[in-house]
């Protein structure tokens, strides 16, 4: 069991970091999710909040994921 599931979108492969949220939240019913990009758009922010991730873009500041986890977690 985990509290959260860190991606970035961009994978190689035919899945990408939203493929993998939801593949996650098929099996967990609810997940706490960060999605990180290096090529960020409109259409994904918008996406990643849809499915209630939080989105960071890269590169990631240690204290922007800090923020990002206890806000996820609330720890």
């Amino acid at each position: 069991q985990f509290d959260v599931v860190i991606s970035d979108l961009n994978l190689p492969g035919k899945l990408n970091g939203i493929d993998i949220l939801d593949a996650v939240k098929t099996i967990t019913g609810k997940i706490e999710a960060i999605l990180i990009t290096g090529r960020g758009s409109e259409e994904i922010k918008s996406k990643a909040d849809s499915l209630g991730a939080a989105y960071l873009e890269k590169p990631v500041q240690l204290k922007e994921l800090e923020n990002a986890l206890q806000r996820r977690i609330g720890r």
